[in-house]
Parts: C-alpha cells; structure tokens; sequence
C-alpha cells in the first residue's frame, strides 16, 4: 500500500508528524529551491528510523561524446544562462556541479548514501532501441520547454536575446555530427535508525 502526498513549499515545515514515511522522493526541483538543507531536514524529520529519502536532480551541462563543445556554443551559453540566472535567483542550476544533494544529505544527517550518474542521451544517436527511444524524449522535453522557461528567467534577468538563443539551441539539439547527452544524478540515504 502506498499513497502520495503533495506539499505547497517544500522548504516550509511540511504539514505532518515526524517519522511518518517509509519512503519520499524528490526530482526535479533544481533551480527552485533556495534552502535545500531546509527541504532534506524536512524529509529526515518526516521519515520513519531506517527508510530512504532520494533525490534525482539534472545537470544543465550538456556533452558531447565526440567533440568538444566550445564555450561560445549555443550549449555552452545555454548552461550559462541558467546558471547565471540561478545566481541572481538565489536557486542554484548547479546542483550536481556544486555537489549540493551528497553534501547536504551529509550535513542533516543521513547515513547509507548511495550516488548514481545516469548519462541520458539527446537525440537519435544511439544505437540501441530504448536509448534511442530515451534520447528522442529528452530532445523533445528540451525542445518543447525551452521558450517557457528562456521567457520567465530572461524576463527576470532582463535577458534580450532569448529568441535567438533558443532557436540556435533548438539547432544544435538536431546537428547529425552531434552525440549529446545530459547527466541526472540520483542519491538516497538512509534515515539512522536511532533518530
């Protein structure tokens, strides 16, 4: 049996008693968590002695398995811009680069931690069936998400070229000579059973 639960700010006190779950998970929230110490205590305090939190968060840092990707790419300025934008934000794009989930995970007290990078691909390159099925989905998750996201952060960050910058992405993303990829990185601890 299980059951799902939705909370408003997941970095507010979370609305119920402590050592309440068996499992929580958490994907997803990169760039809009200013406290993610906050978010992990809640998850430790909300878990049941001995269960699993994990969090599964991307990189915006896209690579290429056969070129170097040059700083002034529309890639590289892609990765860039969120960046930047998450630093004038105070919610951080960087989370893998930064270390952010292991780090924290440490710091609120979990035990058992466990890490694990999953290289997703982008685009029809690969040469197996469910790869090519994952890369085709992701070049379509970026394709189809990118002006609405390009528009609300430009829009804070008085960004002008948004127009532009996402139609040479939405290019780069179909370039043939191209082998991207996009890393996900997921990590679980384990709530001490004498807490």
């Amino acid at each position: 049996n299980y059951s799902y639960r939705l909370i408003q700010d997941c970095t507010d006190r979370w609305p119920f008693r402590g050592s309440e779950f068996d499992f929580i998970h958490a994907r997803g929230l990169i760039g809009a968590i200013m406290d993610w110490k906050a978010l992990f205590s809640e998850a430790y305090r909300c878990l049941k002695p001995g269960q699993w939190f994990e969090t599964i968060e991307p990189s915006f840092r896209i690579e290429d398995r056969r070129h170097d990707i040059p700083h002034d790419s529309p890639l590289r300025r892609w990765e860039n811009f969120f960046v930047e934008s998450g630093m004038n934000r105070g919610t951080s794009f960087a989370v893998l680069e930064e270390n952010t989930q292991r780090e924290t995970l440490e710091r609120v007290g979990f035990i058992d931690i466990q890490e694990q990078d999953l290289e997703i691909p982008i685009g029809e390159w690969p040469s197996d069936d469910e790869s090519r099925e994952a890369g085709l989905s992701m070049r379509r998750a970026l394709q189809n998400d990118i002006e609405g996201t390009f528009y609300l952060l430009a829009e804070e960050a008085c960004f002008n070229d948004d127009h532009m910058l996402a139609f040479e992405f939405r290019k780069e993303l179909y370039r043939k000579d191209r082998q991207l990829s996009i890393r996900y990185r997921a990590i679980r601890g384990r709530k001490p059973y004498d807490h």
